[in-house]
């Protein structure tokens, strides 16, 4: 029944992200299951066209960085027979709501947090509970989202949720080749490594308070940050004097597993994530990862990783560091733990939950 229908995903942006990513990984795998699987991106630049395009997926670029109004004067007029839609992020919700309400459609939700931050919590909430009574279905990229939906009274009965955690192929064979990298002996000086958007929901300042400490521990360490943000220019004029010549901003990078394998460690210091798609990557790399006990990340990583410090604790994050790092015993359960955890990131399965959702919409229609 799939093969006759267009399935076709509405996305705030392509630029690459982890939920970008994430939409990249999944249309990709859908193309063989679908007459045809098409991508709306409605803002930003097309960072992924050419890796979608080459994967099967087609792109219409016919809504990208037009006005609101104008992309619901377009999109209203797209046919929806045969057709399975599906949203990411707000924008493309709404546009969604605006247009296709009556036909409903799939919404993936990628991040704990307000559906829009901006507005105040109740006129997010209830336009958020809105949106989701005309779904056919919510998604929750893991449990910490869908559980944050509930504790915002966001779900309804009518649109039942269902947790599906990214998928993910791994890249290169680091993992196979050793059984632990020796982080405590490859430099002399530390080499840190964290990729995140510059914005206020990563907690950068915390990565600047903890190079900082290790350099008053006598520990030699530098940083490169991996992304943009708006909060690039403020992070900048702000950093410690002490920080400035061992913490680099990079930009986006391409290539970020191959890039990690120059690093010792993955840091992360986010007040929440949805997911955490980096973290996978910096396991495929091989890198022992220092991450905050907070949302979805033990998840992610297993409850019982020993990286996991307490969530904006720096002297938490500094002993767990240290316990990591000068601890072979510890290093090797981490990477183990790593190994495992990766491996139960699916794409494939990742691609079948999807497809038993859509079966039931194509099942009740």
């Amino acid at each position: 029944m799939l093969e006759n229908r267009e399935l076709v995903h509405v996305v705030t942006t392509i630029e690459s992200g982890g939920a970008e990513n994430a939409l990249l990984l999944l249309a990709s795998k859908q193309v063989n299951s679908f007459r045809q699987v098409k991508v709306f991106p409605l803002k930003g630049k097309p960072e992924l066209l050419s890796e979608l395009s080459r994967n099967g997926v087609m792109v219409d670029l016919s809504l990208l960085n037009r006005s609101f109004i104008k992309q619901i004067f377009i999109f209203r007029r797209y046919p929806s027979d045969s057709r399975i839609f599906h949203a990411h992020l707000p924008r493309a919700e709404l546009l969604l709501f605006f247009t296709k309400r009556s036909k409903k459609f799939f919404v993936t939700r990628h991040n704990s947090e307000n559906f829009f931050p901006k507005l105040s919590r109740f006129f997010s909430s209830t336009l958020s509970k809105l949106i989701l009574k005309n779904t056919f279905g919510v998604i929750a990229i893991s449990k910490a989202v869908q559980e944050f939906l509930r504790s915002q009274g966001e779900l309804s009965n009518v649109s039942p949720c269902t947790v599906i955690h990214y998928g993910y192929t791994p890249r290169g064979p680091f993992l196979e080749k050793n059984s632990i990298r020796p982080t405590m002996t490859k430099h002399e000086t530390l080499r840190l490594v964290s990729i995140s958007r510059l914005a206020a929901q990563k907690n950068i300042p915390l990565m600047f308070d903890f190079i900082e400490l290790l350099e008053k521990k006598g520990i030699s360490a530098n940083l490169d940050i991996v992304g943009e943000g708006p909060q690039q220019s403020f992070l900048q004029r702000n950093m410690p004097h002490l920080n400035r010549n061992q913490i680099h901003f990079l930009g986006k990078k391409n290539g970020i597993v191959e890039l990690l394998t120059n690093y010792d460690y993955f840091i992360l210091t986010s007040k929440y994530e949805g997911f955490g798609l980096v973290l996978l990557e910096a396991m495929d790399a091989g890198l022992p990862i220092v991450a905050p006990r907070n949302s979805a990340i033990p998840e992610v990583m297993g409850s019982n990783h020993p990286g996991l410090y307490n969530s904006g604790n720096l002297l938490s994050m500094f002993t767990t560091f240290i316990n990591l790092h000068e601890s072979l015993d510890t290093a090797r359960e981490a990477f183990a733990l790593q190994k495992q955890q990766l491996y139960n990131f699916s794409s494939q399965t990742y691609l079948e939950k999807h497809l038993e959702l859509y079966e039931a919409q194509v099942n009740f229609e």
